[in-house]
């Protein structure tokens, strides 16, 4: 019956965080992990070193899920694509809900329906992936903090989303045809300075950080 219900559920093969209710420890290693994952994002396992509770949580959620993973000689987080953990799924309905509400959103109502059938995630689980979820986005989707921008994903974010989930909210950025062109020519002005030189994308949330 939960194969059936819950057949769309993220494998993540970790006891730590796979629960309702993580232990001490595990929101400890958790906690160490999620400020690696803002603080050394292009470096191999997050300059992680030796074998720590954080480095096998890395190991299981981020290695070997390849969201984590070496692009142009350069490690960056990747949106998961069409494998065997599920997770494909979790994004595109995340992207989804998002793409159709013209506000921001409450976390509470993202990790809700997260919770629901065919996910059925534990809440262990929310905030990592909400993390992972948001640095793979960072070109799609904006984050408010106390009801204003927050253009970073740092320390201070991390602090945010593990303790005052009700400050946070999203949202997801449409690029019209008009936008588009002002953003072009604002990229030219910016390149002809070397000022972008070191950006990949020219959506609106890269050209505002």
């Amino acid at each position: 019956l939960a194969d059936k219900i819950f057949h769309s559920s993220p494998l993540l093969k970790t006891e730590m965080l796979n629960r309702g209710k993580p232990s001490a420890n595990a929101n400890a290693a958790l906690n160490l992990l999620l400020k690696h994952m803002v603080k050394f994002s292009n470096e191999p396992k997050l300059a992680i070193q030796g074998f720590p509770a954080e480095g096998g949580l890395y190991r299981i959620l981020l290695e070997n899920t390849d969201i984590h993973k070496s692009v142009n000689q350069s490690f960056s987080f990747v949106a998961p694509d069409s494998n065997n953990h599920n997770l494909e799924i979790l994004w595109e309905t995340t992207d989804n809900f998002l793409r159709n509400i013209d506000h921001n959103v409450m976390l509470s109502n993202i990790y809700n329906l997260w919770s629901l059938p065919p996910l059925g995630i534990k809440k262990g689980l929310y905030v990592f992936l909400m993390a992972t979820y948001l640095l793979t986005r960072k070109s799609e989707v904006a984050v408010y903090l106390n009801g204003k921008y927050f253009p970073e994903l740092n320390d201070l974010f991390i602090d945010y989303l593990i303790k005052e989930t009700s400050n946070i909210e999203v949202r997801f950025i449409q690029n019209n045809l008009s936008q588009k062109r002002v953003l072009t020519t604002l990229v030219n002005v910016l390149e002809k300075f070397n000022l972008w030189d070191n950006y990949s994308s020219n959506s609106p949330l890269e050209i505002s950080r």
